[in-house]
């Protein structure tokens, strides 16, 4: 799947310690907690967060 970081999704990727394959993967299955513009292609992630409510993978 493509997809862009924003140049704020990747500062935020850098400073929360998340990983690129965990954005990916969350793209891949986005009912867990993943909002996206579906009509962008390729897709752009803006931001990036850990849910509270799940472990880190």
């Amino acid at each position: 799947m493509d997809y862009i970081l924003t140049d704020h999704a990747h500062k935020r990727c850098i400073k929360r310690k998340i990983q690129l394959v965990w954005i990916e993967n969350a793209l891949e299955d986005p009912a867990h907690h993943v909002i996206y513009d579906e009509g962008t292609n390729p897709i752009v992630v803006v931001t990036a967060y850990f849910d509270n409510h799940r472990t880190i993978p």
